[in-house]
């Protein structure tokens, strides 16, 4: 116990000296309010010393916080409390001698501080211990000063509990104004205690209802924002809704434009075949008919004999004429049967078979480049056909007007063109002052219809 009590004895003092050396750190008044807070919060800790009955620790502990006299100057009213403390201590002690000079001491300076309350609990302080003295007359003195003291403070809990130590130990007819005084302030207290607990009722009240009104307001703004998300959801299921209508719609729309396109398209691969067929009979119709004939008609005149050297000139020259004529119906029905295999024929073969004859006709030489790189799969039938139509006609001028002997033909492609390039080594003529004749004309009339450039 002994070591426990110097334990915490040096602790005490080792704190204070370092309260006391930040006078050096602090400014005065920082380091007052320091001291200040420490002796407020060393006080509590003596309290409950005193309360676990170790009164010898709290007397250690206040003798050393009394002999601060930076306490006593500047904290009186702590001081006086600290004394007081002390007599506490004292009485449980049994030191008299200490206790009546100590409650002397704490008397003047709760006198000087007008401290009532400290006076009500040290002169209570001093009945009890005259009281285990078996001194009743001076404890009695003590119990009427405490009372004394506490009527004359505005506290009415602590005049009743200085009334009633008086009359729990002091009970005769000389304390009948005590007897009145402790059960009107008894009924003033319970007076106030009952208008404590009905203000806190009504404050209970009003919080419950102001919970309740807190919670209905919620609800409520719960329920109009569960409204406006509901109203939100509606909008954008309808957008939503109204989106998926307008593509169903589009979607209708497209097959059915599909549709009438793949019906037009059948429509026109129906006429074309129809006018594939009809260009394939006129051209057989050409070929083994009226050829045919015309070829009879020529064989027939070459068997004639005239003597007439005039009727002889004008039989060679009808023969050539027919001969002529045999040759451009031939033409005319080779071209009439591509138009009708253009889908079953190969372009290059095509153009291949067209140089090669228009070779033997004009008894020129030529070079064909076409690059492997052409799908003709992919190129429509209007884009070779009118391109074979225009090498055709580009060839026999060639033949009839040029008198070309080296001619050099190329087709290649782009991302988005055909292009069909001829050079030849023939006679020219100038565009601007030569007037085009038909087939310059059906060659820019091909080329205009494809939307391209010559």
């Amino acid at each position: 116990m002994k070591k426990k009590i110097l334990l915490v004895f040096f602790s005490v003092v080792f704190f204070f000296q370092q309260s006391l050396s930040q006078q050096f750190v602090h400014p005065e008044e920082k380091r007052d309010n320091i001291l200040e807070k420490n002796t407020d919060s060393f006080l509590r800790s003596i309290i409950n010393d005193q309360k676990r009955g170790n009164h010898k620790n709290a007397i250690s502990i206040l003798k050393y916080l009394l002999s601060n006299k930076d306490i006593k100057l500047k904290f009186p009213l702590s001081y006086s409390k600290l004394k007081e403390r002390l007599v506490v201590s004292l009485i449980a002690l049994n030191r008299d001698k200490e206790v009546i000079e100590t409650f002397k001491e704490v008397k003047r300076l709760k006198s000087e501080l007008g401290d009532l309350e400290g006076l009500c609990f040290i002169h209570k302080e001093m009945s009890k211990y005259f009281l285990a003295k078996k001194n009743h007359s001076k404890s009695k003195f003590h119990a009427l000063e405490a009372c004394n003291f506490a009527m004359k403070t505005r506290d009415d809990e602590l005049q009743i509990k200085a009334i009633e130590f008086l009359l729990k130990h002091f009970i005769n007819k000389d304390l009948k104004l005590y007897v009145i005084k402790y059960f009107e302030l008894k009924e003033k207290l319970n007076e106030k205690n009952i208008q404590t607990q009905k203000k806190a009722d009504r404050a209970n009240y009003l919080n419950f209802k102001k919970e309740k009104i807190n919670e209905a307001l919620k609800k409520e703004k719960d329920l109009v924002s569960l409204e406006l998300e509901l109203q939100k959801k509606q909008k954008k299921i309808g957008w939503l809704l109204a989106a998926i209508s307008l593509l169903v719609a589009l979607l209708v729309l497209l097959i059915y434009v599909f549709k009438r396109k793949k019906i037009r398209y059948q429509a026109q691969l129906q006429k074309h075949k129809a006018q594939y067929e009809e260009r394939d009979r006129i051209a057989k119709e050409l070929h083994d008919g009226i050829l045919g004939k015309l070829f009879g008609v020529r064989v027939g005149l070459g068997f004639l004999n005239h003597t007439n050297k005039e009727i002889q000139e004008k039989q060679t020259y009808f023969l050539n004429e027919l001969q002529h004529i045999e040759k451009e119906i031939r033409e005319v029905s080779h071209e009439l049967t591509y138009s009708a295999n253009a889908n079953t024929e190969t372009y290059r073969e095509s153009i291949e078979k067209l140089i090669q004859e228009k070779s033997s006709q004009g008894n020129f030489q030529y070079t064909l480049e076409i690059s492997p790189k052409i799908k003709w799969a992919e190129i429509s039938d209007q884009i070779k056909i009118n391109s074979y139509r225009i090498l055709q006609e580009l060839l026999h001028n060639i033949v009839k007007h040029a008198k070309a002997k080296n001619i050099q033909v190329q087709v290649k492609t782009t991302q988005t063109e055909l292009i069909l390039k001829i050079e030849d080594d023939g006679e020219g003529f100038d565009c601007k002052k030569k007037q085009k004749g038909i087939g310059i004309y059906n060659i820019q009339s091909r080329v205009n219809k494809l939307k391209r450039s010559l």
